[in-house]
């Protein structure tokens, strides 16, 4: 599993818990932001987009069943602005995937919603078996956050 936008590093945690259980492998966190050591977990500091090449040099030909992006930008406050800078980091999340995911992988994305919304699922669809929302009962009931899942990745 690849656990993009990791700190403060509790989904890597969940993660680790259990890969453990289950005897499944290995947690990548990765972030710009240095997160707290994680047993089972190796992490990974850098920008996805503008240090894509030091992620495939840690990763090396790894094939992963999931890869979760909870990345958001800094807000800036302003709706618009923040929806097209977290598309973007969207957009770098999965192109990670289609490089990462082995067959039938599971790619999970924190997206907030704005006019580049359909255009990111329509992507999404096309590298998918199937995509559909969904918001954590973790999220606050007021954050604009809602996640998409796509399952099945098409190889």
């Amino acid at each position: 599993m690849i656990d993009l936008g990791a700190y403060p590093g509790g989904w890597s945690q969940v993660a680790a818990q259990r890969v453990i259980k289950n005897n499944q492998g290995l947690v990548f966190a990765v972030d710009l932001q240095k997160i707290e050591d994680i047993q089972n977990v190796k992490f990974v500091q850098c920008d996805i987009i503008d240090d894509a090449y030091i992620l495939h040099d840690k990763l090396g030909s790894y094939k992963f069943d999931l890869i979760l992006s909870d990345m958001a930008p800094k807000s800036c406050g302003c709706s618009r602005t923040d929806h097209i800078r977290i598309i973007n980091l969207c957009e770098g999340a999965l192109e990670l995937a289609k490089q990462l995911l082995g067959k039938d992988g599971k790619f999970v994305v924190k997206i907030f919603p704005g006019e580049c919304e359909k255009s990111f699922l329509n992507e999404l669809k096309q590298a998918f078996k199937v995509v559909k929302y969904f918001k954590p009962k973790s999220s606050r009931a007021d954050s604009a956050e809602i996640y998409l899942l796509g399952l099945g990745f098409y190889l």
